[in-house]
């Protein structure tokens, strides 16, 4: 590729995020200006606060045009400009906010110049590569793409899943980062805005408390270089969003503790439910850690009572939509789960699932400390449990727990939620979920590390910035070595390093306004031209990525349908998990959802178990409705379908070549081409 050709690229693929800018531009006006209501302290909450409500921004905009059938670009385009601009109508009249100038040491500028080459390169490599992960594939970007497909936020039934009766709000994310791009390129790799909003809501938390910023900012780190934790951020799950949410919940609750000002604890009320409301996990996650935060802040800050109702209603009108829907729908607003007690069951409605808790036994310590990139690998682990530990005996040596500092109450009462937190999981939680699922509460965990930092102030080495920003890249190296190959990855990290180190050292150190504003410009113009090029490049290898990490018998298929497609799509009945896989190169394919059994009924609420959702089935009911459905296509993956019997439809179609027409099989893929009935 000559030079010109890489020049054309660049510009062309700019277009993509010039657009895309402007669909974010009206959102994040916006939530600039709301940020000020609160009366943030430093820039480090501004940008905590902000991005919250940019979230909550991306989150309701969706949901709105979705519910009334309007979710196209268009549409989207406007609401987002509307919304800005009635922001700006009812807040241009506040006085401009005035936050001390951030005047970082040069060991802190070195630190978030490390966090810039981290983050910065993962995020650029990662961009090239197509979506992956099962979870992204079944619903993550699966659903945003059939809700922008047809305008309407709408539950999608899948053989061998209950993921129509899941908390949807990170979907509903995915779904304006997909609308406002037109293309999933931002939203594959858009776990890194939670990672990074996740480590100013750290870095504002701690230092809200009492800790110093050297302590906060190394905190602020190890959520970030925690392994198990930014390997996540390539993929399009939700764990990290998760996580982030419950940590803003608490960091923003802690603050509203300290100045006892009911902006806050509507901030962390709105941050716990949107923890219950992305994830089952943040469900059973959420509201503990809201109880007995709060217990904490009602026995501690007597004068902050009244605003914890304010908290907890924050939280039940966030949460609320998504299991109010659930209720209505599927007769249990918290479908599959068996709410009871013995024979006793509270909702009709649920599945029996087959999937015991881990427990409190030596089997969760294997299941989520191991070698696997998924998991949490032992140092990172150790590391863990020593902040843990230490934020727990943060109150020894003194008569009187009320005597101590802030910040020390603060880091007590957060490593007994986390212990609490994973004692429920623990119990709770089923094991058929993945080793990722502790993510959560390791980010927590993570923010514990600034009590051992700030202890070793005590010895005079670590007094300067050098010792304890040596320490703190000691510690992020150990927890991030094994998710992280350095070897291979560390020049080009270095490279990054430098480049975001010189840029935060002209920004913070220019004494220049008009310098400041130009380093900022043309650092925008730069990701701008680079986020092109990179989109650029990344379709130009699509089909090879896509056919390494899934398999060249996906790719195959994907191409055969693509050929076959009219304008208006294909039809496809599909038995497997890459829905998002097959849906078309323009997203123009239906998958269909068509049940073999004689009752004939689709949703999974009207069984009590997968077994009987499969089990007895008819060929001639479910051949009729195959055809009732206008299907085009049968296809089958044996490597993903996780239904009981999952060979029905495969032995039917084989046994019936008189209706189905062979035209690949391979690799455990087999599709068919139904033939047409005069």
């Amino acid at each position: 590729m000559n030079i010109m050709t890489e020049f054309t690229n660049i510009l062309t693929g700019a277009i993509l995020p010039a657009f895309y800018l402007l669909y974010q531009l009206p959102l994040l006006l916006a939530s600039g200006l709301l940020a000020r209501r609160f009366r943030p302290h430093n820039w480090f909450e501004f940008f905590a606060v902000a991005g919250f409500l940019y979230v909550l921004f991306m989150t309701a905009v969706p949901a709105i045009l979705g519910s009334a059938g309007l979710l196209t670009a268009g549409s989207a385009f406007v609401a987002a400009w509307v919304a800005g601009a009635a922001v700006l109508a009812v807040e241009r009249e506040r006085p401009r906010l005035k936050l001390p100038p951030l005047r970082l040491s040069l060991p802190e500028l070195a630190l978030l110049a490390l966090l810039c080459g981290f983050l910065g390169y993962q995020w650029r490599a990662y961009g090239y590569l197509s979506a992956i992960g099962t979870d992204a594939m079944i619903y993550h970007l699966y659903y945003p793409a059939v809700w922008i497909a047809t305008g309407t936020v709408e539950r999608l039934t899948q053989p061998g899943f209950v993921t129509s009766s899941y908390p949807c709000y990170g979907e509903l994310i995915y779904a304006w980062q997909m609308v406002s791009a037109g293309t999933d390129f931002f939203a594959k790799n858009y776990q890194f805005f939670f990672l990074l909003l996740g480590v100013f809501a750290a870095i504002s938390g701690a230092l809200a408390v009492g800790f110093r910023r050297m302590s906060a900012i190394g905190a602020g780190l190890f959520v970030a270089f925690t392994g198990v934790v930014f390997r996540n951020a390539t993929v399009a799950n939700t764990d990290i969003v998760t996580g982030t949410f419950l940590l803003i919940g608490l960091v923003f609750l802690v603050t509203g503790a300290r100045r006892n000002r009911p902006g806050w604890f509507l901030l962390a009320g709105a941050g716990f439910g949107m923890a219950a409301g992305t994830k089952y996990l943040g469900l059973m996650l959420a509201p503990p850690a809201l109880l007995a935060a709060g217990a904490a802040v009602w026995f501690l800050r007597p004068a902050c009572r009244r605003n914890l109702l304010w908290c907890i209603s924050a939280a039940a009108v966030t949460a609320s939509p998504c299991f109010i829907a659930n209720w209505i729908v599927a007769g249990n607003p918290f479908f599959p789960a068996r709410i009871g007690i013995g024979e006793w069951v509270l909702f009709p409605n649920y599945l029996d699932l087959h999937a015991p808790a881990i427990g409190w036994s030596r089997r969760a310590w294997a299941f989520f400390v191991n070698a696997d990139s998924n998991s949490l690998h032992l140092p990172n682990a150790l590391l863990l449990l020593v902040f843990l530990a230490a934020a727990l005996t943060g109150w020894i040596g003194t008569k009187r727990f009320g005597r101590r500092p802030f910040r020390v109450k603060a880091a007590t009462v957060l490593g007994a939620i986390i212990v609490v937190l994973l004692a429920i999981q623990l119990r709770v939680y089923p094991s058929m979920t993945q080793p990722r699922q502790i993510i959560p509460l390791a980010m927590l965990a993570a923010v514990c590390g600034a009590v051992p930092l700030e202890r070793l102030r005590r010895f005079r080495f670590f007094r300067s910035g050098r010792g304890m920003a040596a320490v703190i890249a000691a510690l992020l190296y150990l927890a991030s070595y094994r998710q992280l190959h350095y070897p291979t990855h560390g020049l080009a990290m270095l490279l990054h390093y430098a480049i975001g180190g010189a840029i935060l050292f002209g920004f913070f150190r220019s004494r220049s306004r008009i310098l400041r504003i130009g380093i900022a410009a043309g650092t925008a113009v730069f990701l701008l031209l680079d986020a092109g090029y990179r989109f650029g490049a990344s379709q130009a290898i699509a089909s090879s990525i896509r056919s390494q990490f899934v398999s060249p018998a996906n790719e195959e298929v994907r191409q055969l349908l693509d050929q076959s497609a009219t304008r208006l799509g294909l039809r496809i009945a599909y038995c497997g998990a890459y829905y998002y896989n097959f849906i078309g190169s323009e997203g123009g394919n239906t998958l269909l959802s068509i049940p073999v059994t004689a009752s004939g009924k689709p949703d999974p609420w009207d069984y009590h178990s997968f077994e009987e959702m499969r089990i007895p089935g008819s060929y001639e009911t479910w051949l009729e409705r195959l055809r009732t459905a206008g299907a085009d296509f049968l296809l089958v993956d044996l490597r993903t379908f996780p239904a009981p019997e999952p060979r029905i439809e495969l032995d039917w179609a084989n046994a019936h070549p008189e209706e189905f027409i062979r035209r690949f099989d391979a690799d455990g893929l087999t599709l068919f081409e139904l033939r047409r009935r005069p």
